[in-house]
């Protein structure tokens, strides 16, 4: 999550894919452990989902950093100082989307809560 902003500002996610449904670099609500204080106190911030390498000139996610993998997240380049000091959110949601190649085309699938309160 990079360029926090007022929550009340980015209070859902914002997406083509229409409110509370997040896609890589929305903009929405992300729950983040305070940088200003030593507990684990946490905040509710607006930015853009998406980390911002710490090597990036701009502002701008040029590459993929959405999905870190277990084998590599200590050790890659993009992600091994915010790993390393803790740096995590939580990304509320009421659906996210995976891509489907089993028809050889990139199809999204929409994961959400079931309407009878099921979870997944």
């Amino acid at each position: 999550m990079h360029g926090a902003t007022n929550p009340r500002s980015a209070s859902r996610c914002l997406s083509d894919l229409g409110p509370g449904s997040c896609t890589p670099k929305s903009r929405g609500t992300f729950i983040r452990r305070r940088p200003d204080v030593i507990d684990l106190e946490r905040e509710a911030t607006g930015g853009t989902w998406g980390l911002l390498p710490w090597f990036a000139k701009t502002p701008e996610i040029k590459f993929n950093t959405v999905n870190a993998r277990c084998e590599t997240v200590a050790t890659a380049a993009s992600y091994k100082a915010p790993w390393a000091r803790g740096q995590r959110c939580i990304v509320p949601m009421d659906a996210f989307f995976e891509p489907n190649w089993e028809t050889d085309k990139h199809i999204r699938w929409k994961f959400r809560v079931r309407g009878d309160e099921r979870r997944w």
